[in-house]
């Protein structure tokens, strides 16, 4: 049986799962195709933080960029919390990354200034991303040539303090001020961006041994 969402999407059948949630087809009543994510309950337990990332989320709401993924609506329905988004086919790059081990220094030049301006309208837009990494980056391939588009904006601040910290730690896309306990920022965003550069030219990442506290 089909799944209604407020009325106005239709869920079809799970494009996948990631540590956010889960990921349907979806239509709306003219047809238009979405990716519709439902936040993982471990997320969305404390309305507050839910309230603060729905405030932090509503400039994104229908922001236009072509290395970013539209955020078209944001709904909550009883415990539910989704993100309605852009169905974007070709798959992530860390799929890209998986089949191939490294990419050439042109396409990570172009993959780099891609995500680069995404990260610009973001902060610009005062929304900080906090979880930059290949699997949040899709590759569109609906053209000639695979355009990249950064996705999950924000929702790693849904995670509960403590969890973001032992997850940052774990991360080797955190920048040092988050893994010592600090709040991402725009700055934390241009590290990760540059460690993930690293790792499209090397196979791996600058610092994939372990952190020195």
């Amino acid at each position: 049986m089909e799944r209604q969402l407020a009325d106005r999407y239709r869920l079809g059948p799970p494009l996948g799962r990631g540590p956010a949630g889960e990921v349907f087809a979806a239509t709306d009543p003219g047809g238009r195709e979405y990716a519709v994510k439902l936040l993982d309950a471990r997320l969305t337990g404390d309305r507050d933080a839910v309230e603060r990332f729905l405030r932090a989320q509503s400039p994104l709401v229908g922001l236009v960029h072509e290395h970013l993924v539209t955020l078209h609506d944001l709904v909550v329905e009883g415990d539910t919390v989704a993100l309605v988004l852009d169905r974007v086919p070709g798959g992530s790059l860390r799929e890209r990354l998986s089949a191939s081990g490294t990419l050439l220094p042109t396409e990570i030049a172009r993959i780099g200034a891609g995500i680069a301006a995404a990260l610009q309208v973001v902060h610009d837009a005062g929304v900080v991303h906090g979880d930059v990494k290949p699997s949040n980056v899709l590759m569109d391939d609906t053209g000639a040539v695979r355009v990249p588009k950064l996705t999950d904006t924000g929702v790693a601040a849904l995670a509960p303090r403590r969890a973001h910290t032992s997850l940052a730690t774990a991360s080797k896309y955190a920048a040092p001020e988050v893994v010592r306990g600090g709040q991402p920022g725009p700055a934390a965003d241009l590290y990760a961006l540059g460690v993930v550069l690293y790792e499209l030219y090397c196979g791996v990442a600058p610092f994939a041994g372990g952190f020195v506290r």
